[in-house]
């Protein structure tokens, strides 16, 4: 469950955070701005074959930078008054050993916008820096609940921790584990990175 505190101060802690929508307005999925034109996020949310009801393009998605609730009326400010910036996409490019699915640990995209964002991007880490055991991350977006409905709200949930990989690899949890993934795991229970979230560390 997330702390309320938490859940209030979403939008002007990640002005980063992302909205890929369908034409139709609809979110599809989570993207972080890593660049004033660049968006980093998974494989799938553009991949035609994982995405099969829908014919996916650059031209058929639109990302919405600044945003916090997915109902807002667009353009428009969001709830910290920032401006709410909406871009087509140029292209996207999907990682070269991507299969289709997220097993062999390739399941990244990055999405050239037709324009320059005003917001901040996410601050990259500079040399070797990876994710070690007991680092804490957040997981950020509009993840969907347990009863599969999507949150309006953006959200973030800050008691999720890395744990050794080990500790996630096996028959009885995810026997195909790669060096390139990470292993998470919330204080209360595991929450699913797949309904929607971004992991930020």
């Amino acid at each position: 469950m997330l702390e309320a505190d938490e859940e209030r101060g979403a939008c002007g802690r990640f002005p980063y955070i992302v909205s890929i929508r369908d034409k139709s307005n609809d979110h599809k999925c989570a993207g972080v701005l890593i660049h004033h034109r660049w968006v980093l996020t998974s494989a799938q949310c553009v991949d035609p074959g994982v995405q099969a009801d829908a014919v996916v393009s650059p031209q058929s998605l639109t990302v919405v930078v600044g945003g916090c609730n997915l109902k807002d009326e667009l353009p428009a400010k969001n709830a910290e008054g920032q401006k709410v910036e909406v871009f087509e996409l140029n292209n996207f490019f999907v990682h070269e050993n991507w299969t289709g699915s997220y097993e062999n640990g390739s399941d990244i995209a990055l999405l050239l916008l037709n324009g320059s964002s005003k917001h901040v991007p996410l601050a990259m880490p500079q040399g070797i820096k990876g994710l070690f055991a007991t680092d804490r991350v957040y997981f950020v977006g509009w993840g969907r609940d347990e009863a599969g409905r999507l949150a309006e709200d953006l959200r973030v949930d800050g008691d999720i921790h890395i744990v050794d990989n080990r500790f996630c690899d096996g028959d009885d949890a995810w026997p195909f584990l790669k060096d390139s993934m990470v292993c998470a795991l919330g204080v209360n229970r595991p929450p699913d990175l797949c309904a929607g979230n971004i992991v930020m560390p």
